[in-house]
């Protein structure tokens, strides 16, 4: 409704109570953080998260950047996301700087040694995702992205010198994921139901030869036993293959426990996991010398078996005075998970095996949930 102007003006606008108007799209920040730094061997660094959305959640904005020593050497990622119907879509632009001491490039190229080199990837991605229910969706995405490889040696000295070596790729790399998640969570992992996921990729160099095609497939099932236990089952399989096929590594706190972090690697792997989920401890109080408490922490027993090869060189097991394991990894052990805050701590203590003979134990201290 309008009034009367009080001094020749515009006339005024008011709202009548209970009036429905139009909704207009205004954005505040849901998420800010930042930190800041400097020395006199690197200069100034800083680093900055921002999340904005409306208030509908209809569309929102991701910006992520950091700034270390120089424009070059900086990293940024802006995302935007509309999530106001049923398919939703997002587009994102990204630069990256990253160096290496690796024989292996971001891409899995074999360099035959390990040397030293930097990469710089920026581009574009499209994604897109669409539920067929509530709990099964196909995600398709796309990235147009330009890798710049720069290698580097060691002089005698000691320094590390950048050479005239380099090389630059343009890529395009779409993609296809098909996800049906029903999982049920509980204070340091799913509990209940199950999570799978289907996905293919493939990578073409645009005026090169560079190219492969992925698959992977993953199922996890969680079957409750009483309210309080589970019984976490995990089988996961993935393929590369064409001439620049990727490396997969396994091995580690994420995959074989017991053995050291991506001890082996190739183009094919296959790994599967089970474990047993239990309450340890729900609460400790001490009272001296140092007061403390604990509370929620829970224990897991699990075994773990898993392969990483190439072409058709595997032997999963061997009749070698009798029948043992071979080129098929496990380990079994125990351990204990614990929330802190808005972080869960993961420690586990496992032992190698070939189903025969019992190797040396590692512990393996991670933050993060359980799979």
């Amino acid at each position: 409704a309008a009034t009367a102007p009080r001094d020749g003006g515009k006339p005024e606008t008011t709202r009548t109570p209970g009036a429905v108007e139009p909704y207009r799209t205004r954005f505040s920040p849901d998420w800010v953080s930042g930190a800041f730094a400097y020395t006199s061997g690197y200069g100034f660094a800083g680093a900055a998260e921002i999340v904005v959305s409306d208030v509908l959640g209809n569309h929102r904005f991701y910006v992520a950047t950091d700034f270390f020593s120089s424009i070059e050497s900086s990293n940024f990622y802006v995302l935007y996301e509309a999530l106001g119907r049923r398919a939703t879509y997002s587009v994102g632009v990204y630069n990256y700087k990253e160096y290496y001491y690796s024989d292996r490039t971001r891409l899995g190229e074999d360099l035959g040694e390990k040397r030293f080199f930097s990469e710089r990837s920026y581009g574009v991605s499209l994604g897109l995702s669409y539920p067929f229910t509530k709990f099964t969706r196909v995600e398709l995405g796309v990235s147009a992205l330009t890798l710049d490889r720069e290698f580097a040696e060691e002089n005698e000295s000691g320094d590390v010198e950048f050479t005239d070596e380099e090389i630059t790729r343009s890529l395009f790399l779409p993609g296809v994921r098909l996800v049906n998640d029903t999982t049920l969570w509980g204070s340091v992992g799913p509990l209940a139901g199950g999570r799978s996921s289907l996905s293919l990729s493939k990578a073409w160099e645009t005026g090169g030869d560079f190219t492969y095609l992925t698959v992977i497939a993953d199922v996890r099932r969680y079957v409750r036993l009483g309210t309080r236990h589970a019984l976490a089952l995990r089988v996961l399989g993935a393929r590369s293959s064409q001439r620049d096929a990727q490396n997969f590594y396994v091995g580690g706190v994420n995959s074989i426990r017991g053995y050291d972090d991506f001890e082996f690697h190739g183009h094919h792997i296959a790994l599967a996991s089970v474990e047993w989920r239990a309450p340890f401890i729900d609460r400790l109080e001490v009272a001296s010398p140092i007061p403390f408490a604990l509370w929620g922490l829970r224990g897991v027993a699990f075994f773990d078996a898993g392969a990483a090869w190439n072409g058709d060189d595997f032997r999963g097991a061997v009749r070698n005075g009798g029948a043992r394991l071979h080129d098929i990894k496990a380990s079994y052990g125990v351990g204990a998970r614990m929330r802190l805050s808005f972080l869960v701590l993961r420690l586990d203590r496992a032992w190698r095996t070939d189903l025969r003979t019992t190797g040396g134990a590692r512990t393996h201290f991670a933050l993060g949930a359980e799979f």
